[in-house]
């Protein structure tokens, strides 16, 4: 899931709070996907760490283009297990 966040310009605690249940319901039903942010403005990324939202989603699930975050989820799930 690829979720691109140029346009957002401030998060506050609502909104990661429905993030985090958001990844949390998609661990719980087994879809096995990944959540990858793309572009995030310096203060949402702030933010974002320091409430350790991005240490629970990875460092190496921020991109800064689509087509990052699109290659490395291709790469992620073709990856030999």
């Amino acid at each position: 899931m690829v979720k691109q966040c140029d346009s957002v310009k401030y998060v506050d605690n609502l909104n990661m709070y429905l993030i985090f249940n958001l990844i949390k319901c998609v661990c719980y039903c087994h879809l096995f996907l990944q959540f990858a942010m793309v572009n995030p403005r310096w203060l949402v990324i702030h933010k974002l760490k320091v409430a350790h939202f991005v240490d629970k989603i990875g460092k190496e699930w921020v991109f800064l283009t689509v087509a990052e975050a699109v290659e490395a989820c291709l790469s992620h799930k073709f990856a030999d297990p």
